[in-house]
This record gives structure tokens, C-alpha cells and sequence, in this order.
């Protein structure tokens, strides 16, 4: 008779059904336990910039594109140091104001106006700039670049700027429609912002003075890689305008600008790279050009040119 294989019987620890009871008392342990209670962080102190002032608010502030209510702007002062009033009172040391209340001359300029010097009227970017100044370092700025006065000012300055700007623009585009198309060309700049728009005039005496003028342009397109072309105009008194637009078609640079600078010399008798000289064109009635003024781009010149007025100068320091 074959030997029979012993039989293994699974025998589970006694101890599992008392380490799943513990388990199970500490979860519910864990569960009716009172929850730790952690004290509340404390609020890094801010810097105290406005510490001593008294500020007032007028009109809507803009932030990042949208309004900012004056409960918030008014927190923002009240952390950095600063009182905040909702009406200008006779300690009020600043009233935040903006552009169009200050123009409606509101009830709260017109008392910031009675207090006089001691409170500045100021936009609301001093207070940004304040707060959030270069590198963020926060500091009390000097009022003075920030009053309203000042503001409209520099806002009236930039649109006459913009204004003349414009205007110079649209004369360029007129000037170019005339020689060529000008919605693909415009005047040519040089890397040191020369313009390539130069005037030569002669200025006849008899028994009535005429002045003649020849206005001399070099294009570029708009359209990359650039072509260029030269062109002028001719003006006299009492005659109508007449426009030089033989050579004014696209060719290199260098062409275009060997175009330019033979009409120059032909109508000077100087050579382009000597324009600042004076007194040695060789044409018996020639146009004269004025060079700019010192301080402004006189266009490329030979390497090692120095101007007339400052040969002594550089003579004297080489002595």
C-alpha cells in the first residue's frame, strides 16, 4: 500500500482577530479625538512709508486695467502707516486723485485748494510707486512728479508731440506720392537717425529776390529684403512745383544712393562727404545746404571726419 502525503492544514494566528480589534478602537479613538487647534499666523508687518500722513481719495483709480474700489486702496494705506479720511479735512496731508475729477474741480480739490501747499493733489500712481518701486522696495516718493498739474502737462506735451509726429508723417506720405507709391516706400533713416530729406537753396538778388529750393529724398520700401530709390523737388516762387523722378525706381542701396549723390554735387558743387565744408563748391551759382545743427545726425561721414567747429578743439588735444 502506497504511503499517503501529509496534509498541510492553514492555520490562521490566533493573535489577527485581537490586532484588527486594536486597529479598529484606534481609528475610532483618532476619529473622537478633538482637533489640534494651531494659533493663527501672524502678519509679516509691513513697512510703515506713509507712517504720520493723512490721505483722502477722489475719483476711480485704474489697476491693472480695472477699477480699484477705495475700501481696498484705503487698506493699502492704512498697513503702510497712513490715516485715511473719506473727506479732506485740515489734517489731510495728500488727496489721491484722479485726472477727471481733478478737472471737474470736485468738492474735494476744492478743499485740498484751500489747504494749500501742505497737501499735495496727487495721481494715483504715486501711491503704486510707492508701494511697488524699483527691485519692490518700498519708499516715500517726492510728490513733485506726481501732481496733477504736472500730470496734464506732460499728457498735453505728448499729443502735441504725437501731433507733429503725425504731421511730419502724412508730409513724407504726400512727398511720396508724388515720386512714387506710398503705401510700399518711405523715407530712408540711417542707423544714427539721419533723414534723407536734405534742402539746398539759392536765393537770386535783382530787382526782386527769388528763392529757389531743391528738395532732395532718398525712399526705402517697406517690403523686405529693401530697394530704394532717389527723387526731388524743385520750388520757386510764383512758378508751380515741379517733381525729378527719373531715377525714381527701385534699385540696391548703393545705386540708389550714388543717384543721390551725384544730384547733390551737381547742384552744390561739393561732394557728398564734404557737406559740413564751407566755401569750396566749384559751381558759379550753386545751391547751398545747410548742415544740422551740432548735437544732431549729420548722416555717414569718411572714417576719422571731424566737423569744422571742432577742429581746434581736437588739434589743441593732440598738442
Amino acid at each position: 500500500m502506497a504511503p499517503t502525503k501529509p496534509v498541510k492544514v492553514a492555520t490562521k494566528p490566533a493573535n489577527t482577530k485581537i490586532s484588527a480589534a486594536k486597529t479598529t478602537i484606534s481609528r475610532k479613538a483618532t476619529q473622537n479625538q478633538a482637533p489640534t487647534i494651531r494659533p493663527p499666523k501672524k502678519e509679516k508687518p509691513q513697512k510703515q512709508i506713509f507712517k504720520g500722513l493723512v490721505m483722502s481719495f477722489s475719483g476711480t483709480f485704474i489697476n491693472l486695467g480695472k477699477p480699484e474700489p477705495h475700501e481696498q486702496v484705503a487698506k493699502w494705506v492704512r498697513v503702510h502707516g497712513a490715516q485715511y479720511e473719506r473727506e479732506v479735512t485740515e489734517l489731510t496731508t495728500h488727496l489721491i486723485c484722479s485726472i477727471e475729477d481733478y478737472k471737474k474741480k470736485t468738492s474735494q480739490v476744492k478743499k485740498a485748494w484751500d489747504l494749500g501747499p501742505k497737501c499735495h493733489i496727487v495721481v494715483f500712481d504715486w501711491l503704486v510707486d510707492c508701494l511697488i518701486g524699483p527691485k519692490l522696495t518700498k519708499r516715500l516718493r517726492n510728490e513733485r512728479g506726481y501732481t496733477l498739474d504736472r500730470t496734464i502737462r506732460k499728457a498735453k506735451k505728448g499729443k502735441n508731440a504725437l501731433a507733429a509726429y503725425r504731421e511730419k508723417f502724412e508730409q513724407g506720405v504726400r512727398i511720396s506720392k508724388e515720386l512714387c507709391n506710398s503705401r510700399l516706400n518711405h523715407i530712408y533713416y540711417d542707423p544714427d537717425g539721419f533723414e534723407y530729406k536734405i534742402v539746398l537753396t539759392r536765393v537770386t538778388l535783382g530787382e526782386k529776390v527769388t528763392t529757389e529750393k531743391y528738395t532732395l529724398f532718398l525712399f526705402e520700401s517697406n517690403a523686405k529684403p529693401c530697394t530704394y530709390m532717389c527723387g526731388a523737388k524743385f520750388s520757386r516762387q510764383y512758378r508751380p512745383t515741379s517733381w525729378y523722378g527719373t531715377k525714381c525706381y527701385p534699385m540696391t542701396f548703393f545705386d540708389a544712393f550714388a543717384v543721390f549723390k551725384h544730384f547733390f554735387t551737381e547742384k552744390t558743387g561739393i561732394e557728398w562727404d564734404m557737406r559740413c565744408e564751407k566755401g569750396i563748391s566749384t559751381a558759379e551759382r550753386p545751391f547751398v545746404y545747410t548742415p544740422p545743427v551740432l548735437g544732431r545726425p549729420i548722416g555717414l561721414m569718411p572714417h576719422g571726419y571731424v566737423r569744422p567747429e571742432f577742429r581746434e578743439e581736437v588739434e589743441e588735444g593732440l598738442e
